[in-house]
């Protein structure tokens, strides 16, 4: 038998009746009803504003009755379960979750019969409102001849945070968006935007940007003679082999010319009387030293022990 011939023979109906079929199946296949469970959305909204919700559970499975075509349809556009929370009564909250609270189309032959888990525990903390510092987050360099001084000043140098308990009393400051100036020659104030955590978090911050100044100064020099005196448990003992001393004081023009003789102390330690002549470091203390720096010529001087005896 010619089975290749029997097969082609009148295949254009063989064909049709073959895809009769099928559309057939199909369409018997899309009315039956069956039970099939269903990935649901969860949202909780929580209106009581002096707590903040913890850990949200956001999906749960609805189990469904109806046609399998319009199942299908529900889990192209899954249903939700929506729940308002007024009043939040205790830290621990649990919810049931029922059929009837489901939410999808009902133009669709479905029914939903349960919903599983039956029911879900929300954790709540107090919200809090704390003024937290705010620390700028800047790199600047001044150009040749300037100098940057201090640390930039912001304004407000707090803001008001408000969050769940436990995130608000963790932070330590609130971090301005990031900044970067090469070749600074003038004074500059820059509007930032505050950063809270990219991850999710319950905190909310006011305001929401903060004013940072970099203050500019040029830089200038200037030569002080300083009296030079001996300090430590020893000082009585020794003798020095100058009583003053040149102090090279460079940093923000403003600073420095305002600087005077009295605003500087040169020192030298010494907690032991030594056995012999001995060279020790100068140590200079400014009264107002940020900013300004100051460098002692010479950097060490010689301390000589006074006799034993009297002299």
């Amino acid at each position: 038998m010619d089975w290749s011939a029997a097969f082609l023979d009148n295949w254009g109906y063989k064909v049709a009746a073959l895809m009769l079929a099928v559309l057939l199946w199909f369409n018997v296949s899309a009315g039956e009803r069956r039970d099939q469970p269903v990935r649901t959305r969860l949202e909780f909204v929580v209106t009581d504003t002096s707590w903040v919700v913890v850990d949200v559970p956001t999906e749960a499975t609805t189990n469904f009755q109806g046609r399998r075509s319009d199942i299908s349809r529900l889990i192209l556009d899954p249903p939700r379960l929506r729940y308002v929370i007024d009043s939040v009564t205790a830290p621990v909250m649990r919810i049931l979750l029922q059929p009837d609270m489901v939410a999808y189309d009902r133009e669709l032959s479905v029914r939903p019969t349960d919903v599983r888990p039956s029911a879900v525990e929300l954790i709540f903390e107090p919200r809090v409102t704390r003024e937290v510092q705010v620390e700028p987050v800047i790199e600047a360099s001044a150009a040749s001849g300037f100098v940057i001084v201090g640390v930039p000043d912001v304004d407000p140098a707090t803001v008001t945070v408000r969050g769940r308990q436990s995130e608000v009393e963790a932070l330590v400051a609130v971090p301005t968006e990031r900044l970067s100036l090469r070749n600074v020659a003038r004074t500059e104030t820059h509007r930032l935007a505050l950063q809270l955590s990219p991850e999710p978090t319950s905190l909310s911050v006011e305001p929401l940007s903060v004013l940072a100044t970099i203050e500019v100064d040029s830089l200038v020099e200037r030569t002080f003679e300083v009296p030079l005196r001996v300090t430590g448990a020893a000082a009585d003992g020794v003798r020095l082999e100058r009583d003053r001393i040149l102090v090279l004081v460079r940093g923000a023009a403003r600073r420095v010319r305002a600087l005077t003789v009295a605003a500087l102390a040169a020192t030298v330690r010494v907690n032991r009387r030594p056995d012999g002549p001995t060279v020790l470091p100068v140590r200079i203390i400014l009264e107002e030293g940020a900013g300004v720096t100051a460098v002692p010529e010479p950097s060490r001087v010689s301390v000589t022990p006074l006799p034993a005896g009297p002299e």
